[in-house]
């Protein structure tokens, strides 16, 4: 008798991923560049290019909390 085991998936931007592929998109790149990443949308979003901006750039920010919350 076998057993099958479930796998727990999440969604982020309404798409289910595996535990295992969130730590692949993790691994992309390092924590510096995460970092740099994270700055990067500050600066952008304070540069105001066009209206809806902030809200554009803490959406992005939002999702990527959210890979990197899950992740490990």
């Amino acid at each position: 008798m076998s057993t099958v085991l479930e796998e727990t998936l999440f969604t982020i931007n309404g798409n289910h991923y595996s535990h295992r592929e969130l730590n692949t998109m993790y691994d992309f790149f390092t924590q510096t560049q995460w970092d740099v990443i994270d700055q990067a949308l500050d600066c952008y979003a304070q540069s105001k290019p066009y209206e809806g901006a902030e809200e554009d750039t803490h959406q992005v920010r939002d999702v990527m909390y959210e890979l990197l919350r899950a992740a490990y």
